[in-house]
């Protein structure tokens, strides 16, 4: 297991909610959060401040109906701990450098945005453009090995 979020990505992913829909309201709650202790309340949103700061957090990434689905299964499955929520850029690394990847037209001005929108150096960026290139192009290239097989 990678990290805290990757493993909340899993168990979101595993009780129904949509992928991208999680993938959005954890990395929100990674940048909003990241670098911090936070204690995950078990109890309803509404009776505790953190638990309507991070009910907050996942509305505004995913809206209100996902949000209170998405809350009520960390709750239910992390709740009653404090935990540390990584720092985006380091929890969601493999997923920005496909972004970087994706959006980089290969002009300065273009890795200046993307230093900006990141919020990193533009040694991280190249570093994270070319990680993100490697991993597209392994994407490109998953083979099914059954034509293999039956041709043996």
């Amino acid at each position: 297991m990678e990290n805290l979020m990757q493993e909340m990505l899993r168990v979101l992913a595993g009780r129904g909610v949509e992928r991208e829909r999680a993938l959005r309201a954890l990395r929100a709650l990674s940048s909003w959060f990241g670098g911090q202790l936070v204690y995950i309340p078990q109890q309803k949103r509404t009776q505790s401040r953190i638990g309507q700061e991070i009910y907050g957090v996942l509305a505004d990434a995913v809206g209100d109906a996902d949000a209170e689905r998405i809350y009520d299964i960390i709750a239910r499955f992390y709740g009653g701990v404090q935990w540390y929520i990584p720092v985006e850029k380091t929890a969601f690394r493999k997923q920005i450098a496909q972004e970087i990847a994706q959006e980089y037209n290969g002009s300065v001005d273009s890795m200046r945005d993307l230093c900006r929108k990141y919020g990193m150096s533009f040694n991280q960026m190249y570093r994270l453009y070319h990680e993100g290139q490697d991993a597209l192009r392994q994407k490109e290239f998953i083979f099914d090995d059954s034509y293999e097989k039956k041709q043996a």
